[in-house]
């Protein structure tokens, strides 16, 4: 019966620690990450493809996600992973049927949001959070950061961020908009 308690008390220990644990997470605003080649991006533009957002923060990934517009301005490209230093581009329009023709079925968004993961050696050490607000009078789009944030190392080791909680992190910020 004792060894039982024990086990029991060791696996509730154990649960406590692991919710506990999100709440001990240490997070710090960190903007310079993000960078605007252009402070806002017309889609009568020829020579840039779509809203220019770069990225940097040393030996990084990012793995960008839209849920409106695309990351290519010929198809409809949802994700998109960058290194360091590397540009991506939000499109507010793109070909809806991803091939070039003489018919073209352009799909055309007011606004969207890229989420961004940021991940250091299978770690994520981050996220962001943009939001692209349309201007249907001009063909305008404004990009703003909403939320740059990143999770420094504790004690020199990787702190435990899961997917889901940065992925609610996500949602609560978008919810603030």
């Amino acid at each position: 019966m004792k060894h039982k308690l024990s086990v029991v008390g060791v696996l509730l220990f154990g649960v406590i620690l692991i919710v506990c644990s999100h709440n001990n997470i240490t997070a710090k605003n960190d903007k310079s990450i993000v960078e605007f080649p252009v402070q806002s991006y017309n889609g009568t533009y020829s020579s840039i493809p779509g809203q220019p957002i770069k990225l940097t923060l040393d030996d990084a990934v990012f793995e960008c996600t839209t849920d409106t517009g695309s990351f290519s301005y010929n198809e409809l490209i949802s994700h998109q992973s960058i290194a360091s230093g590397e540009t991506v581009f939000w499109c507010p329009s793109y070909n809806e049927n991803g091939k070039a023709s003489a018919t073209l079925n352009r799909v055309t968004v007011n606004n969207g949001y890229v989420d961004i993961i940021i991940k250091k050696d299978a770690h994520i050490i981050g996220y962001i959070v943009i939001y692209v607000s349309g201007d249907e009078n001009n063909f305008a789009y404004y990009p703003e950061v909403l939320a740059s944030v990143i999770f420094p190392k504790k004690m020199g080791m990787y702190q435990d961020v899961t997917e889901e909680y940065v992925l609610g992190q996500i949602k609560n910020e978008k919810s603030l908009q």
